[in-house]
Order: C-alpha cells, then sequence, then structure tokens
C-alpha cells in the first residue's frame, strides 16, 4: 500500500471518529425534561393533587408530554410532579414494576402517567385534553387513593 493510500485511510478514520465522538458527546449532553425522583420523594399534600410520571430519559413522547405541561402552567396550581426515569435507572424500573402489581394494569411503554385512579400510557396531542381534564377533576374530587397510600398500605 502506497503512502498516500495510508495517509487518506488514516485521515478518513481521524474524521469518521471525530464525527462519532462529536454525536455521543451531545447525546450525553442532553438535559433531561424531567427531574428524575425516587420513590421516597413523594409526599402527600393537603393543597395539590399528586401526578406521577414514569418516563424515559430520551423518548420523544416524553419530551413532548413534557412540554404540553409547560405550556399549561396554569394547570401546576393543582398538582405536585413526581418524575421517575426508567430507561437507565434500574431502580425506577423496579419501582414502576412495583406500581404496575400494585394497580394491577400492564404497562405498555412511557411516559407512563398516574393521577389519582386515571393512567395513560403514551403521550400525543391527542390525549392532551383527557390529560388536563383528568388533573382538575382528581383535583376537585380527591375521593381517591393516591398512589403514595397504595404503596404504604
Amino acid at each position: 500500500m502506497s503512502k498516500k493510500t495510508t495517509l487518506i485511510i488514516v485521515f478518513v478514520a481521524v474524521i469518521i471518529f471525530t464525527i462519532v465522538g462529536l454525536i455521543i458527546g451531545l447525546n450525553n449532553e442532553k438535559q433531561e425534561t424531567f427531574t428524575n425522583m425516587k420513590k421516597e420523594d413523594i409526599k402527600l399534600d393537603d393543597d395539590k393533587i399528586n401526578v406521577y410520571i414514569f418516563y424515559g430519559l430520551t423518548c420523544p413522547h416524553c419530551e413532548e408530554l413534557h412540554e404540553m405541561l409547560e405550556e399549561n402552567k396554569e394547570y401546576k396550581k393543582y398538582y405536585n410532579l413526581y418524575s421517575f426515569e426508567v430507561w437507565m435507572d434500574k431502580y425506577n424500573q423496579k419501582f414502576m414494576k412495583e406500581v404496575a402489581n400494585i394497580l394491577d394494569i400492564k404497562i405498555n411503554g412511557v411516559p407512563f402517567i398516574i393521577i389519582g385512579e386515571d393512567t395513560f400510557s403514551g403521550y400525543s396531542s391527542s390525549n392532551k385534553d383527557k390529560i388536563l381534564d383528568s388533573i382538575k377533576s382528581n383535583y376537585e374530587n380527591k375521593d381517591f387513593k393516591d398512589l403514595y397510600e397504595l404503596l404504604n398500605d
């Protein structure tokens, strides 16, 4: 192999490794949309309901849900948000399975949302109104057993 061919191969390899490194670096710098919490963080509040979200760090549907909640800030007066990352966090994966057992449901994906006795698996703009209605109606009618209480029975 000639020196020219060797130099070209080395140059192309350096470029490829640089591009791959940049892509990996950008993905690692991705900010979480929700705050990753633990089961021990959950508390009850007499003035608000709890909304629970199990999400994946790079899940585009989770990002859409986060954006929707941010766009509807007027609803924040009704709830405290508890969010649990389950794609990378083994502890929260186990917690999500525990929740599924307690609620006797099958979780089909993330985001998985619990609002009072209502659950939502996945998110798209088509269920935006259902989620917001659930927040408001569960706030107004607090006659349900919160997940926190179910976990501590």
